[in-house]
């Protein structure tokens, strides 16, 4: 399916509108543009567009440097371009040193996700876990977590959120406590929730597992280069 079929597939599902954390127990999250909070869950495809786009990141950063390359990335068994989503672990941790190509310092919404992606392995960028689901969440999985508003300081930025998880982590004053409470609440506590994305799947997913459970489509074999010239095609024996 290419990317156009994608987004109208997402158009057809009359997505609704995102709705906010009530609780729910969170496996990950992941930062968008405020401007697209309407696409929340569009999936998006892994493409070399350029300096810090995602298929730049896995031809420049993941195999240079022998990281795990995302299975089906550039196989050419598989049809069309992957597509899906990346996401980070729903923990103050992964706040704290956030994985994502568009600016970290301009105003970002905060998503919260209720279901472990299908292949996760370590960011070369951070260090810390980073996750891809195959084609993208349902949208029920998705809610908005309100960034926080607390002493005199309103969060709006990916940025000012790391120095608030970071501020949290560091357990220095009641402050910290207070934000490291604020997080907890928010289920984005100092739990690393990574361990979750291993209890739920067992494992990151091979290439042959998502072939498998048919999250990406495998290209037929070509057919043997069989030259031999059918009977009806022969030329006649001349006696």
């Amino acid at each position: 399916m290419t990317p156009f079929d994608l987004a109208w597939t997402y158009l057809l599902k009359q997505v609704p509108p995102l709705r906010d954390y009530a609780g729910e127990d969170l496996a990950a999250i992941r930062w968008i543009p405020a401007n697209r909070q309407s696409s929340y869950a569009m999936p998006r495809p892994v493409v070399d567009t350029g300096g810090g786009s995602t298929g730049w990141w896995e031809d420049n950063v993941v195999k240079p440097l022998g990281n795990r390359v995302l299975p089906g990335y550039r196989d050419e068994r598989i049809q069309g371009p992957i597509t899906g989503t990346w996401v980070s672990p729903a923990d103050a941790t992964a706040l704290s040193n956030p994985d994502l190509t568009s600016k970290y310092d301009l105003p970002q919404t905060l998503l919260g996700i209720t279901e472990s992606p299908h292949f996760f392995r370590y960011s070369n960028q951070t260090g810390y876990p980073e996750g891809f689901q195959y084609g993208g969440y349902d949208p029920e999985h998705f809610v908005r977590i309100p960034l926080p508003d607390m002493f005199g300081r309103r969060v709006r930025t990916p940025q000012q959120m790391a120095e608030f998880a970071r501020d949290a982590l560091s357990n220095r004053d009641s402050e910290s406590e207070a934000k490291l409470d604020w997080m907890s609440d928010m289920g984005l506590g100092d739990e690393l929730r990574a361990e979750r994305w291993k209890e739920d799947r067992g494992k990151s997913m091979t290439l042959d597992d998502l072939v498998r459970e048919g999250l990406v489509g495998v290209l037929p074999p070509l057919p043997s280069a069989d030259l031999t010239m059918p009977p009806s095609l022969q030329p006649r024996q001349v006696a």
